[in-house]
């Protein structure tokens, strides 16, 4: 059974697992697994990690935890909440007929960002020109109907994670930086920024 557990709940002989391990740096190959020393318990302390999700039928348990089918329904309870409630941003195009251009904007927003990763794991260079242009487009579908980008950053694909969290990181940033009236040179950068926060 996975459940999430406060760090200070950790202990050695729990199995982690790689559910919601962002924390783990993305070049080890190592996200799962037996935690055998208290050196690593530390270790993981130390990078500000608040909970951790464990397997309990891989290792040892603890009554301080919550299972991940609860975290998932409180989680979705709060997002429904949150898209209840109006936002500043009022639509200009329908749901419909934005969402297929947001879809567009999204998969060419995760392939982007997926080749510039690539590019440079291997070195190569980086040529930052078409992120600007999908960074504007990004901020015109937001503008258009705020609802249609944001309803695809609820999507999860577990080997998408790093793709998926940049690109909803910059539709989060948008959102964030019209509703505080950012100027729009500031509002494109902190996009482009967001986009590319993992490099």
């Amino acid at each position: 059974m996975i459940k999430r557990i406060p760090i200070s709940a950790l202990s050695v002989g729990m199995y982690i697992t790689d559910l919601n391990n962002d924390w783990i740096p993305h070049n080890s190959q190592r996200k799962h697994g037996v935690i055998k020393k208290e050196e690593t318990i530390e270790k993981i302390r130390r990078m500000g990690v608040t909970f951790v999700y464990i397997d309990a039928s891989k290792g040892l348990d603890t009554q301080d935890s919550e299972t991940a089918a609860e975290v998932d329904r409180r989680n979705e309870a709060a997002l429904q909440q949150a898209g209840e409630q109006t936002h500043g941003l009022r639509a200009h195009v329908p749901m419909e007929e934005e969402l297929v251009v947001a879809q567009r904007i999204h998969n060419q927003a995760q392939g982007l960002v997926g080749s510039f990763l690539n590019n440079v794991k291997i070195g190569g260079a980086v040529d930052v020109a078409p992120i600007h242009q999908l960074a504007d487009e990004l901020q015109n579908s937001v503008l258009r109907n705020a609802n249609a980008l944001s309803c695809l950053g609820r999507i999860r694909e577990k080997d998408n994670y790093l793709l998926e969290h940049s690109v909803n990181l910059s539709v989060l940033m948008s959102l964030f930086g019209n509703y505080r009236s950012l100027p729009a040179d500031v509002l494109h950068q902190t996009v482009v920024g967001a986009l590319l926060h993992d490099l």
